[in-house]
């Protein structure tokens, strides 16, 4: 029998949504992943995490987001010990479609979590311009530094272009023209 971590992984929509109505408490039950499974997170959480390990695609993690969501989740909880909400996830593993819908369905856009860092700072680091355009239509802040490297969302992008990223480095430069600013530097 296929578990919720496994029809995750496997972006099996069907097993997801029949393992919500059997036990509607699945959508908030730990998924446990990792080396020798030290990360716990909620389901929601793990469908942007297999997104960044490139298991599923865009538009399955939106499905499995969907679903979850219709399953009571609480769009808004800070889960984690640092703060982080679903939207910052969704933000900081590159899930940017389920991070669109998020928008779209009300989540609190301002919401600070590891490193005081927004949704829009990770999505500058990532570079996701739908996400961005999305977030800056809903009234996300561009002047909000973080509160461990005192820089915002445009800050992150010239960073995350002079250093790398585990993003998309091609959608940098949009983001950085979306935030106002520029990551063009001498120090190609």
């Amino acid at each position: 029998m296929t578990n919720m971590k496994q029809a995750i992984e496997s972006g099996d929509l069907s097993r997801v949504q029949a393992l919500l109505t059997e036990h509607p408490e699945r959508a908030r039950e730990l998924i446990s992943f990792g080396p020798n499974n030290q990360h716990q997170v909620p389901p929601l959480h793990y469908v942007c995490n297999v997104v960044f390990r490139k298991l599923v695609t865009q538009e399955q993690a939106l499905d499995m987001a969907q679903a979850l969501i219709e399953a009571g989740v609480d769009i808004d909880d800070a889960y984690a010990k640092s703060g982080d909400t679903y939207l910052i996830a969704a933000a900081s593993l590159g899930a940017d479609r389920v991070g669109v819908h998020l928008v779209e369905v009300g989540a609190d856009i301002h919401a600070k979590g590891l490193f005081g860092a927004t949704a829009l700072h990770w999505t500058a680091m990532l570079g996701l311009p739908k996400l961005a355009s999305a977030l800056l239509a809903a009234g996300a802040r561009t002047d909000l530094p973080d509160v461990k490297y005192k820089s915002t969302p445009l800050e992150w992008a010239q960073y995350a272009w002079l250093k790398g990223t585990n993003g998309h480095r091609e959608g940098i430069p949009e983001v950085a023209r979306l935030l106002g600013g520029s990551v063009v530097s001498q120090h190609k």
